[in-house]
């Protein structure tokens, strides 16, 4: 499970960050939603957990860059 320990309104940011440009944002009141143009969504819920949905292969190169950007982020303040 991804979580994102920032605030809220830095996510989109840090999508680009990621290389993911093109975010189309959709609240829907109880998350956050991020559609891309590669067919995959990123909800962002209020507790900060991030669920990636559609596309298996592009899901989870989407997921892995991610969690690799969360990463650095971490380490970086240790």
């Amino acid at each position: 499970m991804l979580k994102y320990p920032y605030s809220f309104d830095t996510f989109s940011h840090f999508l680009a960050k990621c290389g993911l440009s093109k975010i189309e944002l959709i609240s829907k009141g109880y998350c956050f939603c991020y559609q891309l143009p590669q067919g995959v969504s990123i909800y962002l819920y209020k507790n900060g957990t991030i669920l990636i949905q559609g596309n298996p292969t592009t899901k989870q190169a989407i997921e892995m860059t991610i969690k690799a950007s969360l990463q650095k982020k971490v380490n970086r303040f240790n």
